[in-house]
């Protein structure tokens, strides 16, 4: 706590990239992405910091199936306990956006990836394009609430209301091939099971 207070002392904007990014049980989750999230954020704001950037994941949407049209106002589906400390984080940055006036951007990422003819529609960003939508968002200072998905475009896969070019001007330099030609290879694959639902292997487990 004292270390975390001696951090944010005199900073500006608080970047939170940290936490646990697998489903383990809850105890280790909580700690990590509940406990410590809250605790960062109420430290920042104690030591007067406006702008807050939170990484969430896609796997608050995991569990609509792989076909269904998802944007950034689709309801909530998480497909882990990761999934749900994540969508705790996106209400932990609600409420400091809110409530407190604070400049708050929610990134919801997928995997990163060097090449994304390996990962799945809807999770694969590649890294040049993960890190220029993390500076976009350390740029805004408007306050309130947003929320960005950074997931690489795939031909007719849509994952985004279009915000990122409509509200920021920014676009994805690196795509994704076509999401049915992916989709065919992995239902040929023994664990196509674990692909119907748009979380993969975390929904199947």
């Amino acid at each position: 706590m004292l270390l975390l207070r001696r951090a944010c002392r005199g900073a500006q904007t608080l970047l939170h990239l940290g936490g646990v990014s697998r489903d383990e049980m809850w105890g280790s989750l909580i700690a990590a992405n509940v406990t410590g999230t809250a605790t960062c954020f109420e430290e920042a704001r104690a030591a007067g910091i406006t702008r807050i950037v939170f990484a969430s994941s896609l796997h608050v949407l995991g569990m609509h199936p792989r076909h269904a049209s998802i944007d950034e106002n689709s309801p909530p589906a998480p497909d882990s306990r990761y999934g749900v400390t994540k969508l705790f984080g996106e209400g932990l940055c609600r409420l400091f956006a809110d409530k407190y006036g604070l400049s708050v951007t929610v990134i919801r990422i997928g995997h990163a990836v060097a090449d994304l003819t390996k990962a799945a529609p809807g999770q694969g960003i590649s890294h040049a394009d993960l890190a220029r939508v993390v500076l976009l968002a350390l740029a805004r200072d408007t306050p309130g609430f947003a929320m960005l998905h950074a997931v690489a475009p795939h031909d007719g896969y849509p994952l985004s209301d279009g915000r990122l070019a409509a509200n920021f001007g920014f676009t994805f330099a690196d795509h994704g091939p076509s999401a049915q030609a992916i989709f065919d290879r992995m239902d040929s694959e023994p664990d196509a099971a674990n692909r119907h639902f748009r979380g993969g292997d975390f929904a199947a487990h």
